[in-house]
């Protein structure tokens, strides 16, 4: 039997009618249950108990209406992170009632056929308010039962199971630390490189327009102010440029028939 962090929202005290909120944000089980033990001890001194801690409200044991074993258990481990124990049995006694131990295995004297004691002990016959199917004690009679919680914290970027942790799930704990710790310097993203991804023969052209534009500045200046051209003849070299077109058709013809192996025509010699 498992329950998150809402099982226990609110314990509810008689008496004082008191509240004991908690942020346990942890995931607890009950394993196994020893079944049913004589309590020792009287009202008027709850520490002799055969399990001696209970959660606590203002001094007194607090009595939960909601009691069931995993509400007894979640309600141990936040009164040991109170308190700084770490609670491995608990007992739930008289229906209500709730205790905690920090030793392992059950405590007391078993009456599993029925409790007799001083006290007036009867055995362990009512069931949970919080669980009808699950048996919460009687008079003096404990029913105790292992139980574990699991509560996870983020640590150095690493999930560890502690005491004070806020998350009961391992994954849920390590999604949290992957967002909030910042990745190693040698995986962090570099910053965009501006000349990467420029190809050669991009940079050729951007070189070639860089080079262009002044050649044409100074060379419209010279021809304009020291020749004295007017018109299209103010540009440099423009009987090369006028004739740029041509040269480059016949370099395409003489190319275009040495691929497809085209014979030149034959001069006849001049006699």
């Amino acid at each position: 039997r498992m329950g998150g962090c809402g099982l226990l929202g609110m314990v509810v005290v008689l008496g004082s009618m008191a509240t004991v909120s908690s942020d346990f944000g942890g995931v607890c089980t009950v394993g196994e249950v020893y079944g049913c033990y004589l309590d020792s001890g009287t009202t008027a001194s709850v520490w002799n108990r055969v399990l001696s801690d209970c959660p606590e409200n203002n001094g007194s044991c607090a009595t939960m209406p909601g009691n069931s074993h995993l509400i007894c258990a979640e309600a141990c481990y936040i009164h040991g992170r109170e308190v700084g124990k770490t609670y491995v049995t608990a007992g739930v006694e008289n229906s209500t009632q709730c205790f905690c131990s920090t030793s392992a295995g059950p405590n007391g004297t078993t009456c599993q056929s029925g409790c007799t004691g001083p006290e007036g002990a009867t055995s362990c016959t009512l069931p949970c308010p919080g669980a009808s199917y699950e048996n919460c004690g009687g008079p003096y009679a404990m029913q105790q039962f292992q139980f574990h919680c699991n509560t996870f914290s983020c640590q150095h970027g690493t999930c560890t199971e502690n005491l004070n942790g806020t998350f009961g799930h391992l994954q849920d704990c390590q999604a949290h630390c992957d967002a909030v710790t910042p990745p190693p310097l040698s995986n962090r993203p570099r910053a965009p490189n501006p000349t990467a991804g420029v190809s050669t023969g991009s940079t050729i052209l951007i070189v070639a327009v860089g080079l262009l534009v002044p050649y044409m500045a100074i060379g419209v200046a010279y021809k304009r102010l020291i020749v004295g051209a007017v018109g299209h003849e103010v540009l440099p070299n423009y009987e090369f440029w006028s004739a740029l077109s041509g040269y480059v058709h016949a370099g395409y013809a003489l190319t275009a028939q040495n691929l497809i192996g085209q014979q030149r025509e034959e001069y006849t010699p001049l006699q």
